[in-house]
Order: structure tokens, then C-alpha cells, then sequence
């Protein structure tokens, strides 16, 4: 369970810091982003697009699991059934 929490948070930053990064250096020179007319190239906007799509969608599936792992720990715990329901609907918020 350590490992896999770990693995997720590691993950995830990595995903998107690269997706900020992928921002400034998909034009070269940078100041292309914002002066059309300028001398330079950059990356076709379909790369952009799928790599930040796919940092997207990995991101959230990542913080679903994340909500549902409290579920797996809390249920064995020894307090009160209502206490457990309560807390595992607390944690389970980050679904939404």
C-alpha cells in the first residue's frame, strides 16, 4: 500500500510537470507562443494536445484511486460501523 501511494504521487507530478513543460518548450524560440509572425518552429498542436489529454485523464483516474484506497484502511479499524460510514464518505469526497 506504501509503495503504491508513493507511486502514485511520484507519477503524477512527473505527468504534469512535464505537461507545464511541454508548454513553454513546444516553440522554439519560446517567444513564438506569442509572436505569430515570428522566425521559428514548433511542435504540431496534436502532440500538445494528446500528451496533455492523456496527463489529464491519468491524473484523475490516479485521484479516484486515491479517494477509494482510505476505504481499504478505515474498514478494518476498530470504531463504531456509523464512525466508519461516516469517515469513508468524508474521504471519498475527492471522487467528486
Amino acid at each position: 500500500m506504501k509503495w503504491l501511494i508513493w507511486f502514485i504521487i511520484i507519477s503524477v507530478n512527473i505527468m504534469l510537470g512535464v505537461s507545464a513543460a511541454i508548454m513553454w518548450i513546444r516553440c522554439c524560440p519560446v517567444a513564438r507562443l506569442w509572436i505569430f509572425d515570428m522566425e521559428g518552429t514548433c511542435w504540431p498542436s496534436y502532440v500538445v494536445k494528446d500528451y496533455q489529454t492523456f496527463a489529464t485523464v491519468y491524473s484523475g483516474a490516479l485521484d479516484i484511486v486515491l479517494s477509494l484506497l482510505p476505504r481499504r484502511i478505515v474498514w478494518n479499524d476498530a470504531i463504531y460501523k456509523k464512525e466508519k460510514i461516516g469517515a469513508l464518505i468524508a474521504m471519498s469526497f475527492g471522487v467528486l
